[in-house]
């Protein structure tokens, strides 16, 4: 389409001496090569068809350009879901509510239907990590208080004077394992994590 009228003169004349059937008796198909090549050098050589031809041309390139658009909207798609995932999560290591997750979603442009999915999903991977971080904080406060009720056992039962460090640090152990306890219980009653969480 960019060519200029000198440029497909040389061309056809190039083309013409190669596939001219009274030069060219050993191709088969020279004869109707050569046919096509003067259609298509009457149609290029005159302005006003090759305006027309150019015209076809351009209307049959459209297809092509809509499904260039396609993939640019759906690389747009794409990136649009990875924001309002990140977004998503971001706002619920905050300890967000649902509803204020959703209407954070929606304020940005997130539909309606795509922010209650995200919404949702989230909010159940929330609920799991809470349950997992309070089950974790639960063991190890068992853990805690059992070392704790050890060293106290242990410091009865041999009836010796004991070093008053020992013992504040069997009652540290114990209190720490206590302050576990704690903390699984405030995690499943409230429902919120530690904000590094994920």
């Amino acid at each position: 389409m960019t060519a200029t009228a000198a440029e497909i003169k040389q061309v056809y004349r190039q083309y013409a001496l190669q596939y001219n059937p009274d030069e060219n008796d050993e191709v088969k198909e020279s004869k109707e090569y050569y046919k096509r090549l003067k259609e298509a050098y009457t149609v290029l050589s005159d302005e006003e068809t090759r305006r027309a031809y150019d015209a076809i041309l351009r209307a049959n390139s459209v297809p092509e350009m809509a499904e260039e658009n396609a993939l640019e909207d759906e690389a747009e798609v794409g990136i649009f879901m990875g924001e309002m995932v990140y977004l998503t999560e971001q706002l619920t290591n905050q300890n967000l509510s649902p509803y204020a997750i959703f209407s954070e979603l929606v304020k940005r442009g997130c539909p309606g239907s795509l922010a209650y999915m995200l919404t949702e999903t989230v909010d159940s991977h929330r609920k799991l990590a809470v349950y997992r971080t309070s089950m974790i904080a639960f063991l190890q406060a068992v853990c805690w208080i059992t070392l704790g009720s050890l060293i106290i056992f242990a410091l009865y039962f041999l009836a010796k004077p004991v070093e008053i460090f020992i013992l504040a640090l069997a009652l540290s152990v114990l209190l720490f394992g206590v302050w576990h306890c704690l903390r699984a219980a405030f995690y499943l009653v409230t429902g919120k994590l530690p904000t590094q969480t994920t």
